[in-house]
C-alpha cells in the first residue's frame, strides 16, 4: 500500500486516524496493519468519532491485536486514545 511504501522507514510514536464514516467508503482498521512494523512500542493513536459503532468495532481489534489501552474521551462524537504498549 501506499502507507507501507511511504512510511517503511520510520518510526512512528503518534498517529491522528480520521476520515468518512464507514457507510461513506471510509474505513479506519487497516492502519495498524499498514503501519504495524513502524509503531514503535508506547506509540499512541488517537481515533476521532470514536462513538460510532464502526470505530467501536475497530477499537476493540485493536485493542485485541495490539494488546492496546484504550482511553475513551467524552467529546462530540468521541475521541480515543490507544496506547500500544
Amino acid at each position: 500500500s501506499k502507507i507501507t511504501e511511504n512510511c517503511a522507514d520510520l518510526q512512528i510514536s503518534l498517529v491522528f486516524v480520521d476520515g468518512p464514516p464507514a457507510v461513506d467508503g471510509g474505513t479506519r482498521a487497516p492502519v495498524t496493519d499498514a503501519l504495524r512494523t513502524q509503531l514503535q512500542h508506547g506509540a499512541i493513536i488517537i481515533l476521532d468519532d470514536a462513538s460510532r459503532q464502526h470505530e467501536q468495532n475497530v477499537l476493540k481489534n485493536w485493542k485485541n491485536s495490539l494488546s492496546a489501552q484504550v482511553d475513551f474521551r467524552d467529546t462530540e462524537k468521541g475521541t480515543a486514545i490507544v496506547s500500544i504498549p
